[in-house]
């Protein structure tokens, strides 16, 4: 008997595979009478070869039309099984007997099937994104008569089926907001487009196609994280006069809409309605007292997409997080934004170095001093909280500055620090932009020769608010190396000596690995590399020094030297006159860094 051919054995498949061959060939000798049985995990039977044919009628019936055995196996001692129209749950051990006629075993042969779904994926979104795409792409031969099914838990996110949506099925929190591709089963595309993200919706999405039969044949999940949406920050002096609030969308409106700019922080003793635009017209009696003929937005704003707001005569309480917010008809929110105003006599810009125990903003002098009552400092960005009220008695400026303790990165923003008189009356308001940054420096050196180098940045820093991180080296001037959007999830530019010779982390705010990989090192690539990781406001958050030295060979400098020789003894060619080009594509792009 042939043991090797008895052994078990895995077969592995992805999902979506027309069919699979679970294998068993025998070099024993057989008599014609046998029974050979295929049975599944659960005992049932899959497929039944008895007195010369096969038995459908004794299969179970989720089996029926999907096996199938070569012609004549008893003659070519050739047992395999092909399963076909695979599921995800025909995932198991199936098991093949072969009996004589008085039922005594034979042989005997398992196979472990393992139909693979993908692993989940991450998708990572902003609270007030217009739309973000859950991706489900596959290679699947599907029929008309599937049944396409997304869910949350036991919510019913959008279903597909008989060739058309169904939002009569769907959870009443995701009609109007979800869409699919047209023709997804011609397509192979079966993501799903979800409509003006919520920090409550994040969670696991999953998609299952299913049969006419009800049977899974396909799966796949993906987990969508919503991050908290950082208010769009505008700072403004005083003196400026107006000031523009922007919120711009690519969202088709409808003209019975309602558009609602209303102040949200600090938190007001009711709701303070900055300027409200409905039934195609302003409506200044909407307003809130303090506002009225003090704000405009642009002529038909449906239209143009542009609902931003112009605050005039501004005034230093004018401060705050103002909050435009979208409804239909029916009261619905369609979209929202924030953006954060920041009214102020004077600004500065200071940072620190992540590790010092602590920082002193320092309240700026004045010849104001003695009308001061108390100070009151704030954080306004990225999120509001009041920090810390300074009631003046007899002393100095020092007296009303504003002690950061035990610093962290998450300490970074924008703070302000507003003065008031005996009779609550503003006299003064200074805003400072306070960075706490990480800065590390590191030595590499490999030898010239090396497949690649890794220039080393594992992070555990807080990376929710990230949207860009690039590598630049200072020598012989600041140079792009590589640079990664995050929102986007694209390369942006590099200087064209690196192109194609660099690689960084396809995951980088889930891993904290920002390292870069620089292929086929040279001696000229010596140099000092620079990680900056920014948030939007192209405030640094984190940031790392890396020092790289290429030791050249031997080999190296003898063919750098023969290939200077070459040049200096090469006939000079005939240069025509001619008017050249001064916009090199090699120009570096410098790094915008905020302290």
């Amino acid at each position: 008997m042939d043991r090797e051919a008895l052994k078990p054995e895995v077969v592995e498949v992805p999902q979506g595979e027309k069919s699979v061959l679970l294998r068993f060939k025998t070099t024993a000798d057989l008599p014609q009478d046998v029974t050979v049985e295929w049975r599944d995990s659960n005992s049932m039977m899959v497929h039944v070869y008895e007195s010369g044919n096969n038995q459908p009628d004794k299969q179970h019936q989720d089996y029926r039309g999907r096996t199938e055995m070569t012609e004549d196996p008893l003659r070519t001692k050739d047992f395999s099984l092909t399963l076909k129209h695979l599921r995800p749950t025909d995932s198991g051990v199936y098991t093949c007997t072969v009996y004589n006629k008085d039922g005594i075993i034979l042989l005997q042969k398992s196979v472990t099937l393992v139909v693979t779904v993908p692993p989940p994926e991450v998708v990572n979104a902003t609270a007030g994104d217009e739309s973000v795409l859950l991706p489900f792409k596959t290679t699947a031969d599907l029929p008309q008569d599937v049944t396409v099914e997304w869910r949350r838990k036991h919510m019913k996110v959008h279903v597909y089926k008989s060739g058309n949506n169904q939002p009569d099925k769907q959870h009443r929190g995701y009609i109007g907001r979800t869409e699919m591709n047209e023709d997804p089963l011609k397509t192979k595309d079966l993501s799903l487009t979800l409509k003006r993200c919520d920090l409550t919706d994040c969670g696991v999405y999953t998609c299952t196609v299913y049969n006419k039969d009800g049977h899974m044949l396909l799966q796949k999940s993906v987990t969508l994280r919503v991050r908290e949406s950082l208010p769009d920050i505008v700072q403004m002096q005083k003196l400026a006069g107006s000031v523009p609030l922007p919120f711009k969308t690519t969202a088709d409106l409808h003209e019975a809409v309602k558009v609602e700019w209303t102040l949200t922080e600090p938190k007001p003793m009711k709701v303070m309605k900055v300027h409200v635009y409905e039934s195609g017209n302003n409506q200044p009696d909407k307003q809130d007292q303090d506002y009225r003929g003090r704000t405009e937005m642009d002529e038909g704003p449906l239209n143009t997409k542009d609902l931003s707001l112009t605050l005039k005569d501004l005034h230093l309480t004018d401060s705050g997080v103002y909050t435009c917010t979208v409804y239909n008809k029916d009261g619905d929110m369609l979209l929202q934004k924030s953006v954060t105003l920041n009214v102020y006599d004077t600004v500065s810009m200071i940072g620190t170095v992540y590790g010092n125990k602590s920082y002193l903003l320092e309240f700026k002098r004045t010849n104001k001093l003695d009308q001061i009552s108390k100070v009151e400092w704030e954080r306004i960005h990225p999120k509001y909280k009041f920090i810390k009220k300074i009631t003046r008695n007899q002393g100095n400026e020092e007296d009303l500055s504003l002690n950061l303790k035990d610093l962290h990165l998450s300490d970074s923003g924008i703070y302000t620090c507003t003065a008031y008189g005996e009779n609550g009356h503003i006299l003064l308001r200074h805003s400072v932009t306070f960075s706490v940054r990480v800065f590390q420096a590191e030595m590499v050196e490999v030898t010239e020769g090396v497949e690649s180098v890794l220039l080393p940045f594992k992070t555990t820093a807080d990376l929710h608010y990230v949207v860009a991180v690039y590598w630049t080296v200072s020598e012989p001037r600041d140079t792009m190396v590589d640079y990664f959007d995050v929102t986007k999830k694209q390369p942006g530019s590099q200087q064209k000596a690196y192109i194609g010779r660099t690689a960084m982390n396809e995951d980088l705010l889930r891993t904290g690995d920002f390292s870069l990989a620089l292929k086929k090192p040279l001696p000229a690539d010596s140099g000092s590399y620079t990680c900056t990781v920014c948030n939007k406001d192209r405030r640094i958050l984190v940031q790392k020094v890396v020092i790289l030295r290429v030791r050249a060979t031997l080999k190296g400098t003898i063919e750098d030297m023969f290939s200077c020789l070459r040049k200096r003894t090469a006939p000079k060619p005939e240069v025509k006159e001619e008017l050249r080009n001064t916009n090199h594509e090699d120009v570096p792009l410098t790094a915008e860094e905020t302290v």
